[in-house]
């Protein structure tokens, strides 16, 4: 991963830390309906929480793998993660002899690990569509950039069919600049915004043209 992918990796990690937090105080907030009762130990096993869940997220390299064929396949890891860390938790804090206290009731934990499925869910596919919009844009571009003017000897079907094959997607590297027949019919017509040249004997002349 080069060095922009890093930053992306270390912010999306913030950004999930941040969320994960919030998702745990709406969660308090929704049940309890009381705000005063974010005391500094609930604070704490709530930070604790969240910074072990992406702890873990970044130790099975969640967040390393490529944006555009990864993400889909790295969802159902994320939310077993997640849920899986929100559970260890609930039973610890149920064992009175460990003695840990997350400020997790069975009702919370049920609206918090909802909240995470969702911010889970709508993130993941929010970045898939955006990453890969932009990866396939500047695909197209350097492809466009890097692609060859070329000419189609034959106007007929079979000409217009390699158009719409290799014409339209810029991935092929191809740049159909013109048709070039015999036919005097077609000469100087217009298919699907492509000139028509000829005849085919003067096809070095007509490159040279173009």
């Amino acid at each position: 991963m080069n060095k922009k992918g890093n930053i992306s990796k270390y912010v999306l990690m913030v950004v999930d830390f941040i969320a994960l937090c919030v998702i745990c105080f709406l969660g308090n907030m929704i049940i309890t309906k009381d705000v005063h009762q974010f005391d500094l130990a609930f604070i704490i096993s709530t930070l604790i929480i969240s910074a072990s869940k992406v702890a873990i997220c970044y130790i099975f390299k969640t967040y390393s793998m490529l944006w555009k064929y990864s993400i889909r396949r790295n969802l159902l890891k994320l939310i077993l993660i997640s849920v899986s860390i929100d559970v260890l938790y609930l039973v610890l804090s149920m064992i009175p002899a460990i003695g840990i206290y997350t400020g997790m009731r069975t009702t919370i934990f049920i609206v918090v690990v909802l909240f995470e499925f969702a911010y889970l869910v709508i993130s993941r596919f929010g970045l898939s569509v955006y990453f890969n919009r932009i990866i396939t844009f500047k695909e197209d571009l350097e492809a466009s950039a890097n692609a060859k003017n070329t000419i189609i000897v034959g106007a007929g079907s079979a000409g217009a069919m390699v158009l719409n094959e290799i014409g339209v997607d810029p991935k092929y590297g191809y740049k159909i600049v013109g048709f070039v027949d015999d036919s005097a019919d077609k000469i100087g017509k217009i298919i699907s915004n492509v000139e028509v040249y000829g005849p085919i004997a003067n096809i070095n002349e007509i490159v040279k043209k173009l």
